[in-house]
């Protein structure tokens, strides 16, 4: 045992990544960190770790960490290449499953959001560690849908999302391995040569849902062979989010791209959105508090989305580029008119500006989104739905470095046109490309402009095998 100690501690400088290909590690396997929402709350949830080494492993006084804690007892031994699962509730996990030495109970819940999880030697050092998320590139599915999150192979290390997706089935496989050798087949319903018939599915759900109904007439539909049928992705994606401040009780772009915004005498509240799931935005007073967030990357096509509630209806700025001072450049501009209707407004040699139909109620939230390419048409979407007249736009004339929220635009003293914000702003993300209006319009529901519906989908062919977990209005499972 003393030259197996020895051994290992000659490794100890090798980076994560590395640990899949040394005989000396105990890694995350799976976590169950979102049952379905059930009467059982959380008392599910569970860890799996697993032995990558081919000799047993001594847990004696290892420690879980993070967003849960638990010491194992001492004499804990994992056998080489074997499980072993850990449980908020071990009593009712073995009723469940029937699996026998569950340890636990730790202390504390799986975060449904995501978080970092540890497993820590005897002596605090970190031995391994996962931090997982509910958006992408994890695994979505893995967000309380009744399925695990699961490494995809055993002998890869646990902090990059690629290694891991979910499981093949529900409440995944604790103390089993994550997958059989058949968890990827597919049984085979037709061949390339099978002649049907088909229907061209548009994203306006025109097809509803009748077409799964046993008396369905599909006499009008297409025919043709499968190898022909796939499916188009035109308004669902891909979509690359480059900035996004929730500005939920921190300046942070979520996405890691850009810096952190500077807030000038704007201050964190509780205040938000009803529709949004964040607990908290930023306030201006109308006199001169504002945000700054540097900026220097340009664009030929933007979207913005904002969610804002202003407390009076006068001429305020809501968003926009600006170039050191509202003084010298603004652009890409949300803004409230000082008759109190929503304004989008773009700079392409002149001015161009879309004025929106709502007319706003003071106290209320509302989300905001613009968008326009060069050559194209700069829109106006008022919680979700486009307003006003489109217009066209010969190029994107950007000359800004910062972003600026709640700020004065026109004088710069906060008694223009459009004075400094009075009220909350919540949850701002930019996208460097015109997002469909089905995207805008799920932004507005509150859907996370980092969720599923903004991930990239690529386009492709059924082929051979049917194989759906989507139903829903345009699908159904065969």
């Amino acid at each position: 045992m003393r030259s197996a100690i020895k051994r290992r501690s000659l490794v100890i400088g090798e980076v994560l990544e590395a640990r899949c290909v040394l005989d000396s590690t105990v890694v995350f396997n799976e976590l169950f960190y979102h049952p379905l929402d059930t009467t059982e709350g959380d008392a599910v949830e569970w860890i799996e770790l697993y032995n990558q080494n081919g000799v047993d492993v001594e847990l004696s006084h290892w420690t879980l960490d993070g967003g849960v804690r638990y010491e194992f007892p001492a004499g804990t031994i994992l056998p080489g290449q074997q499980r072993l699962v850990i449980a908020s509730d071990p009593i009712r996990l073995q009723q469940q499953t029937g699996l026998e030495n569950v340890f636990g109970p730790f202390e504390g819940n799986l975060s449904n959001g995501g978080e970092l999880v540890e497993l820590r030697s005897h002596t605090k050092r970190i031995m391994d560690q996962v931090r997982y998320d509910d958006q992408a590139p994890w695994p979505l599915a893995a967000d309380g849908t009744g399925l695990t999150l699961a490494k995809r192979f055993e002998d890869r290390d646990s902090e990059s999302a690629q290694n891991w997706t979910v499981s093949a089935q529900p409440n995944g496989t604790p103390g089993q391995p994550n997958f059989s050798a058949t968890s990827d087949t597919f049984e085979s319903l037709v061949d390339a040569t099978t002649s049907l018939q088909y229907s061209v599915i548009s994203t306006d759900d025109g097809l509803s849902n009748t077409w799964t109904l046993p008396n369905f007439d599909a006499e009008n539909w297409t025919e043709g062979a499968t190898n022909q049928i796939g499916y188009d992705v035109t308004g669902f994606g891909p979509a690359t989010l480059v900035r996004h401040y929730s500005l939920d009780q921190n300046l942070q772009d979520s996405t890691g791209l850009g810096p952190t915004g500077q807030a000038n005498e704007a201050t964190f509240t509780a205040e938000h959105s009803p529709v949004l799931g964040s607990t908290g935005s930023l306030s201006f007073d109308g006199t001169n508090d504002e945000v700054v967030i540097p900026d220097a990357e340009t664009s030929d096509a933007y979207t913005m989305s904002i969610w804002v509630k202003s407390d009076r209806i006068t001429g305020q700025g809501i968003a926009f580029r600006s170039a050191v001072s509202p003084l010298l450049f603004w652009s890409h501009a949300l803004r409230l008119t000082a008759d109190g209707y929503f304004e989008a407004y773009a700079v392409d040699g002149g001015g161009t500006s879309v004025k929106g139909t709502t007319q706003a109620t003071a106290g209320q939230w509302y989300h905001l989104a613009t968008s326009a390419s060069a050559d194209g048409m700069l829109r106006l979407f008022v919680n979700g739905v486009e307003e006003g007249q489109a217009q066209p736009i010969t190029r994107i004339t950007d000359t800004g470095t910062e972003w600026r929220l709640g700020s004065s635009l026109g004088d710069g003293s906060g008694n223009g046109p459009f004075g400094f914000l009075d009220g909350q702003i919540a949850d701002f993300a930019v996208w460097h490309e015109v997002l469909s209006n089905q995207q805008i319009a799920g932004l507005a529901s509150g859907i996370a402009p980092r969720a599923r519906h903004f991930a990239s989908h690529s386009p492709r062919r059924c082929g051979l095998n049917a194989s759906s977990k989507l139903v829903g209005a345009n699908s159904a499972r065969i």
